[in-house]
């Protein structure tokens, strides 16, 4: 079994889920393809305001999401692939991935 990124993940989640304007940014975030429950709760524990990309454990989260999100989401691989396609590394993409979702 994999490690939880939070020692104490479902209870965490609930303090999300009782609190309605977190439970509304929570319910907007998981839907997006590619970011699923631990990494929308880090994003919301983490970063009180989006856009700043300094946390670790907020970085890890939005990579591995910006990794499947190229996957599975259309719009994201679209993205990923033009930059791949015009040159640019790998991490780059991924980066401009991760910035696409947040």
């Amino acid at each position: 079994m994999a490690r939880l990124v939070f020692p104490s993940l479902l209870s965490t989640l609930r303090r999300i889920r009782d609190e309605r304007k977190l439970d509304r940014a929570f319910n907007i975030l998981t839907s997006i393809p590619g970011l699923g429950q631990v990494s929308t709760a880090a994003m919301l524990i983490e970063m009180p305001e989006l856009g700043t990309l300094n946390r670790k454990h907020l970085r890890d989260a939005l990579y591995m999401s910006a990794i499947v999100a190229t996957r599975l989401n259309p719009d994201m691989k679209r993205k990923y692939t033009i930059l791949r396609n015009t040159g640019k590394p790998a991490k780059v993409a991924i980066t401009a991935v991760m910035r696409k979702l947040i």
